[in-house]
């Protein structure tokens, strides 16, 4: 009698630790500015271009991936196939969506780059490397 209260008692909870897991499973990064899109807008409004990155894309992307995206309603989108993500016009229900899925790793505006070029060199000491003579770096020359 005491054997099956102390297995009735560990299989409800091992049950509602499964259950707690299973809603804590992580939801997909979204990226600031999208984020921030999605806030404001209806479901059915455009967000713009999407960067959808994958799990488990050592290969590339798959047809699986692929099909994360026909379930959510995509005919279309420019592939890097071996980066692992897919570039989508997408609403605001997509990314919902998607950002739902297990197979998703992050959702992305397009955002345009914004190259930092000063501040890395400066960061990684190359001024100061490139100046000193002792280590054989000189400083270029400008004008006549």
């Amino acid at each position: 009698m005491k054997t099956s209260k102390l297995s009735s008692a560990l299989a409800r909870a091992f049950w509602i630790a499964g259950l707690c897991l299973s809603l804590a499973a992580p939801a997909a990064t979204l990226g600031p500015t999208l984020k921030a899109q999605i806030s404001r807008l209806p479901p059915t409004d455009s967000v713009g271009t999407v960067i959808v990155a994958f799990h488990d894309t050592a290969g590339g992307l798959t047809t699986a991936h692929l099909d994360v995206l026909q379930s959510a309603g995509f005919t279309t989108g420019r592939t890097l196939l071996n980066l692992g993500m897919v570039a989508v016009n997408a609403t605001v229900a997509q990314v919902g969506t998607l950002s739902r899925h297990p197979a998703v790793r992050s959702l992305w505006a397009n955002d345009p780059l914004r190259y930092s070029m000063h501040e890395a060199r400066v960061l990684t000491g190359v001024e100061s490397l490139q100046s000193d003579p002792a280590n054989g770096g000189r400083q270029a020359q400008t004008g006549s």
